[in-house]
């Protein structure tokens, strides 16, 4: 069975186009009862037939997922995360931290990778941010791994250039 648009939507619709083709009906002197009767055709044509909404942007498809358990967290957006250490590519570094619509998600755009070789991630997650309150880095000077306060790759970059002096990331 084909999915119909809402009768709600629907009604709407018949509401909407009763008033604009009475207004119309009127001005040209008709009887303003075949303004009615055409608003209610078309309404049942927008019910029946969706994609008639659809092609002119008033019905979108509705989503036919299952309901998320209770108790799971909504995850209806991702955020970036990149590595933070010095092979990390300006675009990247740029990303990291960025939350996204999941819906929008566009490989290369706004969703990883980025270009060949990219080392980025996406994250489901529910818009608070930070979710944990540290963050794993690879140490610029001693390529040791270490733990520190959840920075993105613009504010870790600046604390190591202030930490080891503006030298540090040159290879």
């Amino acid at each position: 069975m084909k999915k119909r648009s809402g009768i709600s939507i629907s009604v709407i619709v018949f509401l909407i186009l009763d008033v604009v083709l009475g207004i119309i009906f009127y001005t040209l002197g008709y009887a303003i009862t075949w303004s009615t009767v055409i608003a209610l055709v078309l309404a049942i044509i927008y019910w029946l037939f969706p994609q008639i909404g659809r092609s002119v942007g008033l019905n979108r498809p509705q989503v036919t997922q299952a309901q998320q358990p209770v108790g799971t967290p909504y995850t209806d957006y991702y955020q970036i995360t990149c590595v933070l250490d010095q092979e990390t590519c300006p675009d990247c570094g740029a990303q990291d931290g960025r939350v996204y619509r999941t819906d929008e998600a566009r490989p290369g755009i706004n969703y990883p990778p980025f270009h060949k070789g990219c080392r980025c991630i996406a994250t489901p997650c529910t818009g608070d941010l930070p979710t944990t309150t540290n963050r794993q880095y690879l140490d610029p000077k001693t390529g040791e791994l270490g733990m520190g306060p959840y920075l993105t790759y613009s504010n870790w970059r600046k604390a190591m250039i202030k930490e080891y002096g503006k030298d540090v990331f040159q290879k």
